[in-house]
């Protein structure tokens, strides 16, 4: 991240509990300049990691959040918020009613999709972003969430006058399935698609547990309003340098105007 160094950063599947990425986001977020909103989930309800974040009653990756963060000294945040990918978006916890999960456990866990609006300092220009985690198992699940997604974005959007949006996470899904033609579908753009200057290259490795296990899930998609320069996966984060796999993925970046 150092390396990269973003102005804007999401991030997926942060735990809260026993082995939490809290204390270093904090620490990150203090000595960098980052603004911070992250709201997750803990089993049925909500927790909200932004201000005072509490993890003594979470345990593990049964607490996780998708947080966005942004350089404070660029960025003014303007509104903020959070929903849930479900059939009742504004109850915590709350999932897809009549939506068999494919997993083994027969259940789909809850998705909490977090949002902002961020004004540039110097341009006074409006951004959104959106930061999302789908469901790895279930299409329908992925199908429907997407649709939400779109519809919040179009109803939150619908305040500004040309607002820029990016939409990025880990979307579990490859391009030739039905969740990413609904995205594309409704007037966003794949922003390795459309990047002056890109790499195509998987960013799931499932730890490099075998070859057949790479396979493209983490998408930062842009409406008409973002160009992009340049999208690009960072994927030479070598264990044997770092010591340790930092993720099953691989992060992906994009160089945006707007």
């Amino acid at each position: 991240i150092l390396t990269c160094d973003p102005d804007i950063l999401v991030l997926q599947e942060v735990s809260t509990g026993a082995n939490s990425w809290i204390p270093i986001l904090r620490e990150f977020v203090k000595e960098n300049g980052y603004g911070f909103y992250g709201f997750g989930h803990y089993k049925d309800r909500g927790i909200d990691t932004t201000a005072n974040i509490d993890t003594s009653n979470a345990i593990g990756s049964e607490a996780e959040m998708t947080p966005i963060l942004w350089k404070t000294d660029k960025y003014e945040c303007v509104e903020k918020g959070h929903y849930w990918a479900s059939s009742t978006p504004t109850v915590a916890g709350s999932v897809w009613k009549d939506v068999q999960s494919t997993h083994e456990s027969g259940r789909l866990y809850p998705r909490c999709v977090n949002w902002l609006v961020l004004k540039d300092k110097e341009t006074q220009e409006h951004i959104m972003i959106v930061s999302y985690h789908a469901d790895p198992y279930t299409e329908m699940a992925r199908k429907l969430s997407a649709q939400l997604v779109m519809e919040k974005t179009a109803e939150i959007s619908g305040k500004y006058h040309n607002l820029a949006v990016v939409m990025a996470g880990d979307w579990n899904m490859e391009r030739d399935q039905p969740t990413y033609s609904v995205i594309t579908g409704n007037g966003y753009v794949d922003s390795q698609k459309v990047a002056e200057k890109t790499t195509p290259q998987a960013t799931f490795s499932a730890w490099k547990r075998s070859p057949g296990a790479f396979a493209e899930a983490d998408y930062i998609f842009v409406n008409h309003n973002v160009y992009v320069s340049e999208f690009q996966v960072y994927n030479d984060m070598d264990p044997d340098q770092m010591g340790v796999f930092v993720s099953d993925h691989c992060p992906v970046t994009s160089d945006i105007e707007f």
